[in-house]
């Protein structure tokens, strides 16, 4: 049997010799995906922001998809069924799926075959530049009780933003805790 080489695209957006933003995207197909949406102001981004999620079906038969999208407490707001041919892509932006240009929840996508999904966050900055953010997918289903996140950076000029996603209806509680590259705590102020 072949085997599939494993791809990635580098997408890079220059604005008069400097490079104003770049991301990575795969290239492999997957039956499920979670996406963060947060198109809302905040003191991190203070420009428009839009949701962008792209569907591809490079397969031989159709793909049946299921579009769901749920507020921030994890109910589910929305559904929408489409029918994905070979060889085929389609496109939603939030408004598409909420029919509103601010939202903040997310979006599962489940097909019944594999299909190529991404999703981009676009940003207009003060500076009136298109900032654009691949959203990786959320996986469900963690196998231990702590989800570690080995890379964390703030400053006056860069941020992290931290997503989670409830999922179902009994409620959870947890703790986020910052430690240094030593593993010793570290006080951090969260915007």
């Amino acid at each position: 049997a072949a085997t599939q080489p494993i791809v990635t695209g580098m997408v890079r957006l220059n604005k008069r010799g400097a490079l104003i933003s770049e991301s990575g995207t795969g290239g492999g197909s997957v039956r499920e995906a979670w996406f963060p949406i947060d198109t809302y102001p905040s003191v991190v981004r203070h420009g428009r922001t839009n949701f962008r999620v792209t569907l591809a079906n490079g397969g031989a038969h159709p793909a049946d998809l299921r579009l769901i999208l749920y507020n921030p407490e994890g109910t589910e707001l929305y559904r929408l069924n489409q029918i994905l041919p070979p060889d085929r892509q389609l496109e939603f932006t939030q408004v598409d799926l909420a029919d509103r240009g601010k939202f903040k929840g997310s979006l599962r996508i489940v097909s019944d075959l594999p299909v190529s999904i991404t999703a981009h966050q676009l940003t207009k900055n003060v500076r009136n530049e298109t900032i654009m953010t691949q959203l990786p997918s959320m996986r469900s289903g963690v196998a231990s009780k702590r989800v570690i996140f080995p890379w964390f950076i703030d400053g006056p000029t860069i941020a992290t933003q931290l997503f989670v996603l409830r999922k179902g209806a009994p409620a959870t509680r947890g703790k986020i805790e910052f430690f240094d590259r030593m593993g010793q705590p570290l006080k951090v102020v969260l915007r």
